[in-house]
């Protein structure tokens, strides 16, 4: 499957920018920004930053984790491609 599709995503890996890939989360069903290399579903298209104004096209809602910090969940454009990603921690 590829294309563009409307994905549920959260700030658990960080706050996500258009080419960053995304993988799943710890919460069912929603994605996240993918920071270990690693399976992913896709790149995202837009921007989720709920701390700087980029709340993507969705109502933002905080959700908790299984580590017990709290998480904003909201959603954005992702071409999703499955597959594996090589993620270098050392690069900004």
């Amino acid at each position: 499957m590829n294309g563009r599709v409307p994905v549920k995503i959260s700030t658990e890996g960080g706050p996500i920018k258009p080419g960053d890939r995304i993988t799943t989360s710890s919460l069912a069903g929603i994605g996240m920004k993918a920071t270990t290399s690693g399976p992913t579903i896709g790149i995202a298209l837009a921007d989720f930053d709920p701390d700087n104004g980029k709340n993507g096209d969705a109502t933002t809602s905080p959700m908790t984790v299984s580590s017990g910090g709290t998480v904003t969940t909201g959603k954005i454009l992702v071409f999703v491609n499955l597959g594996y990603a090589r993620v270098d921690a050392g690069l900004a």
